[in-house]
This record gives C-alpha cells, sequence and structure tokens, in this order.
C-alpha cells in the first residue's frame, strides 16, 4: 500500500499505542474508461496496535465509511490525538470525474475526518459547518488551509454538527422497471450477499445540511426540475468501492450540471455520473467475473434497457451503516 498520510495515538487506559496508516492499494490512485472519465481507487487502511502488553500487529481496517456513494473522503494531514480520537483534516473528491474537468473539479471540498479505534469506523465533518471555505482545486489548498489548533475542545463539541446530517437525492425508475432490476438484484445478493438495495440512481450526492434547509431546498427544487428525462443502460461496470460495487453505467441527455442541482447542492457543486446500482459491497476479482455472469443469466436483455425516471427521493443516509437499515426516504417528488 502506498502510504498518504499517518496517525499516531497514545492511550493511558491502556498503556498502548496506534497507529493508522490510510494510502491508496496501488500505485497509482486512478484509472482511465473509454469514455474519457479518470476513476479513482477507494482509500485504503490499516491499523497498528501495541497495547502495552507485548503483544502487537498490523491488519486492515475498513474504509467504505470513508465514502459516499459520490465521493472519497481522503485524509491529508494529521492534525491530533485528543481523548482516543483520531483527526485529520482532509478533503473531499469525486469517484468518477471527466478528464476536462479533473483539474478543476476533482477537489469538492475540505472535511475534518476522525477515526475512534474502538469502533474502527471513520467519521466527518464538512468545514463549512466549522466557518470553512470550499476548495476549489488542489492549487486553492493555500487560500483554504485549516487547521484543527485554534479549538481547545474536540471539534465535535460545536452544536451545529448533531443537526447537520448527509443526504442525497436519487433518480427513481419507474414501477416496472425497479421491479425487473430488483430480480437481478435479489440473485445477486443470493450468490454474494450485501444489503437491500432501492433501486435508484444518485443525481446529488454528499449534501451535509440541517433537516429544515434540506427539506426547504428540495421544495424548491420541484419547481426548476424537468419532470421527466429517459436514459438507457450502455454496460455494467466493476468498481473497488463499497457504495459502487457493480452498478449499471447509464447513457442520458441528462446533466447535474444545471441551476436546479447547482442551487440543492451548494456550496459544493458536483458532476455526478450517472450509475444505477445492483449491489453494496467488496468483491475480489474472481468474484467479479462469477457476478458479470450472474446478471447475463438473471436478464441478459439489461443492456440496452430503457430506463424511464419520474420520481426524485431525498434520502437521509449514515454512511457508517453499510446494511442500511437507518437510511430514510425523507420526501418524493413525482412529475
Amino acid at each position: 500500500m502506498s502510504a498518504r498520510i499517518w496517525a499516531f495515538g497514545y492511550d493511558p487506559n491502556s498503556e498502548g499505542y496506534i497507529v493508522v496508516k490510510i494510502g491508496s492499494a496501488y500505485p497509482i490512485d486512478r484509472e482511465h474508461d473509454d469514455d474519457g472519465y479518470c476513476i479513482y481507487y477507494p482509500p485504503k487502511a490499516i491499523i497498528y496496535t501495541h497495547l502495552g502488553t507485548g503483544s502487537d500487529s498490523w491488519r486492515e481496517i475498513k474504509t467504505c465509511s470513508l465514502e459516499t456513494e459520490t465521493t472519497f473522503l481522503w485524509p491529508e494531514t494529521f492534525q491530533m490525538y485528543f481523548k482516543n480520537v483520531c483527526y485529520w483534516t482532509g478533503h473531499e473528491q469525486h469517484k468518477e470525474l471527466h478528464v476536462f474537468e479533473e483539474q478543476e473539479e476533482q477537489f469538492i471540498g475540505n472535511v475534518i475526518i476522525f477515526f475512534d479505534p474502538v469502533d474502527e469506523v471513520f467519521h466527518d465533518i464538512i468545514v463549512s459547518v466549522l466557518g470553512g471555505n470550499r476548495l476549489g482545486s488542489r492549487d486553492d489548498s493555500s487560500k483554504a488551509e485549516i487547521s484543527l489548533s485554534k479549538y481547545t475542545s474536540s471539534p465535535l463539541s460545536h452544536s451545529i454538527i448533531e443537526r447537520t446530517h448527509s443526504y442525497s437525492v436519487w433518480a427513481i425508475p419507474q414501477d416496472e422497471v425497479s421491479i425487473r432490476v430488483k430480480k437481478v438484484m435479489e440473485g445477486l445478493r443470493a450468490d454474494f450477499g450485501g444489503p437491500e438495495i432501492e433501486p435508484h440512481i444518485p443525481i446529488v450526492g454528499s449534501i451535509r445540511m440541517t433537516h429544515e434547509d434540506m427539506l426547504n431546498r428540495f421544495t424548491d427544487l420541484q419547481s426548476r426540475f424537468i419532470s421527466v428525462f429517459k436514459a438507457k443502460v450502455a454496460r455494467v461496470v466493476f468498481r473497488s468501492s463499497y457504495y459502487q460495487c457493480f452498478p449499471l453505467l447509464m447513457e442520458s441527455s441528462f446533466t447535474t450540471q444545471n441551476e436546479s442541482f447547482e442551487y440543492l447542492s451548494a456550496p459544493y457543486i458536483q458532476r455526478v455520473r450517472l450509475l444505477l446500482r445492483l449491489h453494496y459491497g467488496y468483491l475480489t476479482e474472481e468474484e467479479k467475473k462469477k457476478a458479470e455472469e450472474k446478471i447475463k443469466i438473471l436478464d441478459e436483455s439489461i443492456t440496452g434497457m430503457s430506463v424511464p425516471i419520474t420520481r426524485l427521493a431525498l434520502y437521509k443516509i449514515d454512511y457508517t451503516d453499510t446494511t442500511l437499515k437507518s437510511w430514510e426516504k425523507i420526501d418524493e417528488y413525482s412529475g
């Protein structure tokens, strides 16, 4: 694993040390597909624990909590180890981005990332919640430098964080298409496990707002949104991240690069590639090949399938919950 950042801490209760190493599992952090898109690889993390008993070990820990459906969260600078929690400043970046937009739009914004060694889950706080600014690109980082040194207590003590949640806006296929897709999902889940997923295409992901602000913006979006658009399945694609394991890549004239969605996702304007998720999880290369064959058996004509979209749904999402049991539909709009 090529390291990008480390963290170090000492637990006086156990008289032990921890070291967290986060980086890429590959020599490079991206690949390019035939459509001119950069596909970014997810972060990988390992932890070293020495509990003061003479025993020590390195082991890999799950990093699905360092992603949303459409973005990755990358720690950059280790700030402190405070009350058994590691803190980094870092950034949020797209999972997929066209090469023409890569230099300008790869990084969405600044985040604070923290890790509790007890539950081994990463959490994040968007910096604007704490009064920070948008980071438009890496070249702007000197203008938007952030530090936790000004906080005399843990950043988690700020009450605004408790009122801010993660949201996503989904395009929901027509019922007959959803039924067809669910049959494929059920077959894949029977072979590879994973949570039950509602068929959907994330069109604005990774939104952090208060509940009231989010509802107001979603309500306003309804008067701006073109009520119906059509998409078509281009092909099945395979990815390395948990929330983008193997989706259906869609072809459509629809784009999130318009005034309606900029308003909804401000201040972080996002460029989302249309992908209909079939499965959440981690699969080996051999399992991916089996999954591809399974999809052909379950629905041999799924490539080329027309996917009319007539509904938008607003979901409140906890990305640390990989079972999806806490994911909640807040509102829905039917054109």
